[in-house]
């Protein structure tokens, strides 16, 4: 319902969906992302790697420096720098110019350098240990991705050229004023000493079970340490909460696991959401059971492995207690009572409503819960599975069978609704989702239902007019933080024509909107009509054509030089 074209909701989306946890068994593993933090803290989300940890920054990477060089590194220095004015990198570039012969990089290490830093570009210095007269220390994780990555691998003693493109880097934005946006950097490091961490001891698996090992082929076997009590199974589609830990078959070594973090994993059992030997280990599982996963390979990581933990071609074991989950919604099977109307449209009672709750009208906004089916048993949509009910306005509603199928359930009454193809969408149905006439069977549940939004008619005060073409009236004065220029302001609003044609309402959707108070294109008028209004406010808004969408308009719905008419309820302020 929100006006075409109005641009106004910034930074108000939803998230959806569920977390995994740093190192869920995923179908492929993350990569890092494409700019460093500012700062120089590790955004590492690399599927398998431990959670990393804010370390100290080291001096230069995070926070370039302007003395020139101390001239410390003799001939090896000056190849270095005729890496100014190369092409741009496309990848990250590790060049060792002398092999060290002691202790090796490791992820996770803790480091002590000497380095310089120059432009790709220029080859201009921006920071050198060299020039404070003292080397480096810091953790690995601690520092722009390229950096990180550019040290593993090389030994105590050896020097190293690393050329990072700026996505490895400090990213689109750069670190101003030392760094500009979109920097592809050069570092000449030499590699004084390094503290590896200490491997983690190998966990302890359990070695005894219920029954016997089962077979679940392409080599998947799974094998039940406890068989819980809960009611039902894991099916496919399901959300699952549960801890796990992964282990590497071949040495037992740990890459993984949610006992460690503290907090169980969610995830969804979804085609290309998990490696496929996890998501089909976990179906027919109970709530309360543990249950060995042993996984072949080619149903985990496959010849790619998941570096810098899981290694090619490796078998995994994983060991998983399932406390809880969610199988999808599926039609019900059995209902109390069934009717067909003469318009063929058949309705059938699952679940009795609150018998003094009003039965919903036609022209109510209904909030439900609903699933679809094809005939074939696809389901095509289902908001039981995406946790969030659907506020839905009747009349405006698509599918005519739906809407009817509605119309007089009460709040709590469980219906399917069966729709022939003349009341949904018909002999053209809609590609790829719904094939032309296609009878279609609705599960909806009535969790409540209200009257759309309408236009107040009591005003507090009288009409105030803020500039020529811009009048204000306040419906009710908030009580909380006012609005500022240069704030973001979180919406409902109502917007019409003097037709008395609706053209936007957010309230009967749940749409809130953010709308910066910055006066630009389109609706500068509304922008500074909000301002000075308190949260919790509601305001009428009446802009005259310039200050709204202008001699342009906004086509199809606002023509050219119409006014418009707000009521906005300020939900809050950012």
């Amino acid at each position: 319902m929100a006006i075409a074209g109005l641009a106004l909701a910034q930074g108000c989306g939803k998230q959806q969906g569920e977390t995994s946890g740093s190192g869920a068994p995923q179908t492929a593993p993350q990569t890092q992302g494409s700019s460093a933090s500012p700062q120089g803290e590790s955004t590492e989300t690399e599927q398998s790697q431990p959670e990393t940890t804010e370390g100290a920054e080291p001096e230069g990477v995070a926070e370039p420096q302007s003395e020139p060089m101390a001239g410390a590194q003799g001939d090896e220095s000056s190849e270095a720098a005729e890496a100014g004015g190369s092409s741009p990198f496309t990848e990250l570039g590790m060049t060792d110019i002398t092999v060290g012969e002691g202790e090796v990089v490791l992820p996770g290490s803790t480091v002590t350098i000497h380095y310089r830093g120059t432009f790709r570009e220029s080859g201009e210095e921006f920071d050198s240990s060299y020039s404070r007269g003292e080397p480096a220390e810091f953790p690995l994780d601690g520092v722009i991705e390229g950096f990180s990555k550019g040290l593993l691998g090389m030994k105590v003693g050896g020097k190293r050229l690393v050329e990072i493109p700026w996505s490895m880097a400090y990213g689109a934005q750069g670190r101003p004023p030392a760094i500009p946006p979109r920097s592809d950097l050069v570092f000449e490091i030499e590699l004084l000493g390094v503290a590896n961490p200490e491997p983690l001891p190998k966990p302890v698996m359990s070695s005894e079970f219920e029954g016997e090992p089962q077979d679940l082929g392409d080599g998947l076997v799974v094998r039940d340490v406890t068989v819980g009590e809960g009611q039902g199974e894991v099916k496919p589609g399901a959300t699952v909460i549960a801890h796990y830990r992964g282990v590497l078959a071949e040495t037992g070594e740990q890459f993984d696991a949610s006992y460690d973090r503290g907090q169980p994993a969610t995830f969804r059992l979804e085609p290309g959401a998990l490696i496929e030997g996890f998501s089909r280990g976990l179906l027919g599982m109970k709530a309360g059971s543990t249950r060995r996963i042993e996984i072949p390979s080619e149903l985990g990581y496959g010849e790619f492995g998941s570096p810098p933990k899981i290694p090619a071609n490796a078998d995994l074991v994983f060991e998983v207690e399932v406390l809880s989950f969610k199988n999808p919604r599926e039609l019900s099977t059995e209902w109390i009572s069934e009717e067909t109307r003469e318009n063929g449209l058949v309705v059938r009672i699952v679940r009795e409503g609150d018998e003094e709750g009003e039965p919903v009208p036609s022209d109510a906004i209904a909030v439900v819960h609903t699933l679809g089916v094809r005939e074939d048993g696809t389901k095509f949509d289902s908001t039981f599975d995406q946790g969030q009910p659907a506020p839905v306005p009747l009349e405006q509603a698509i599918i005519e069978g739906w809407r009817q199928g509605v119309v007089g359930m009460r709040p709590g009454e469980v219906r399917q609704v069966v729709v022939p193809p003349e009341l949904g969408f018909g002999e053209e149905g809609q590609p790829p989702v719904i094939p032309p006439n296609a009878t279609l069977t609705f599960e909806i549940e009535l969790l409540d239902w209200r009257m759309p939004r309408v236009f107040s008619s009591e005003f507090v005060g009288e009409p105030e007019q803020l500039e020529e073409g811009i009048t204000i009236r306040d419906v009710k004065v908030g009580e909380g933080p006012e609005a500022q220029a240069g704030q973001m302001a979180v919406v409902h609003y109502l917007a019409e024509l003097p037709d008395g044609t609706l053209v936007a309402n957010t309230f009967d959707i749940g749409d809130m909107q953010v709308v910066p108070l910055d006066g630009t294109e389109p609706l500068p008028g509304l922008r500074r009509a909000i301002i000075g209004m308190k949260q919790g406010g509601v305001r009428r808004i009446e802009l005259a054509p310039e200050h709204a969408f202008g001699e342009a308009g906004n086509p199809p719905m606002i023509p050219a030089d119409t006014p418009i008419t707000f009521e906005v309820e300020l939900m809050g302020v950012q």
